[in-house]
């Protein structure tokens, strides 16, 4: 698993498209759903837009709920055949949000990215468009 982190418009989209022309891409909620349909051994998976899923997912659920289900959703694309990559918005950095809620959803988020990058086999950090690999190689 290859897990690209980054602020908003960083450029993670743009190179992960570059890095794995003809992958096939899904949103976070479709690949928790079970919606994504079977794929190839060789065919690469993008799954974004986590933070898009988290605050849908974030009223009424636990945090430890909510990391059981992120954790699962890695685990699965790990054990997938082919390349599978991970695309995590960072929005940890900046002002701290005074409304609770907007706390706790940037604290969830961190951990994702925590987590996504514990179990990735490399990550690369995008800013400016740039990609620094933080651990692993790139492709």
């Amino acid at each position: 698993m290859h897990v690209f982190l980054g602020g908003a418009h960083s450029g993670k989209h743009q190179r992960v498209a570059e890095q794995y022309p003809g992958a096939r891409w899904c949103k976070a909620h479709e690949w928790l759903s079970g919606s994504v349909d079977a794929l190839g051994s060789a065919e690469s998976l993008v799954v974004c837009d986590w933070l898009d899923w988290l605050t849908w997912a974030l009223p009424g659920a636990s945090d430890q709920e909510l990391q059981g289900q992120w954790r699962d959703a890695f685990t699965r694309l790990r054990s997938g055949p082919g390349p599978r990559i991970v695309i995590v918005q960072e929005v940890g950095r900046g002002i701290v949000p005074v409304d609770p809620e907007q706390r706790r959803l940037r604290d969830l988020m961190g951990w994702l990215g925590q987590d996504a990058c514990q179990q990735a086999d490399s990550v690369t950090l995008v800013r400016h468009g740039l990609m620094m690999p933080l651990s692993g190689a790139l492709p």
